[in-house]
């Protein structure tokens, strides 16, 4: 390994440590601790070695993350199976109060054009023909686009003054 590579580094993943330390071991590195942080409604921030480490243990903080992910079935694929499952029926409601919204000649607009709500309406195939405007008041994103399904944003007050929108 470059000198210029340090011998041990932390990330912030959003993911769990389970799949972490597959990836990692891939790489030749060790998972060796995990700090839980309260973003996103909680991450881990991993620290990880290169495998030749002899000198660093499994911390505490790591062997109670990894109880607590087993303990809840995070080494099982069916866990993921009816999680994908739950996200499908997520979809299919937003779809269809969308589709109904526009029956009744409803305009809706949202509020707040975070990353996640970006996902989501990513993943949902959301265009501008369902929700036709969002706001926000960060002045950076206004008179902007988001990104994919390019619904534009704008100012709060002329997005949500309209009698007829759903915001």
């Amino acid at each position: 390994m470059s000198s210029s590579i340090p011998s041990t580094t932390s990330i912030t993943p959003t993911f769990h440590s389970t799949p972490s330390k597959q990836v990692f071991s891939r790489h030749g590195l060790r998972i060796y601790d995990v700090e839980t942080l309260p973003t996103h409604g909680g991450s881990l921030r991993i620290f990880a070695a290169h495998s030749n480490r002899t000198d660093l243990e499994d911390s505490a903080s790591l062997r109670r993350v990894r109880a607590q992910e087993s303990a809840a079935g995070l080494a099982d694929l069916g866990t993921y199976l009816r999680f994908a499952e739950r996200v499908e029926n997520c979809r299919r409601s937003l779809l269809a109060f969308l589709a109904e919204a526009k029956r009744e000649g409803k305009t809706v607009a949202g509020y707040g054009a975070a990353a996640k709500g970006n996902t989501l309406l990513n993943y949902c195939g959301v265009t501008p023909a369902d929700i036709s405007q969002v706001a926000d008041r960060n002045p950076h994103k206004q008179s902007k686009f988001l990104p994919g399904t390019h619904i534009p944003w704008f100012r709060r007050r002329r997005c949500c003054n309209r009698g007829r929108t759903t915001c």
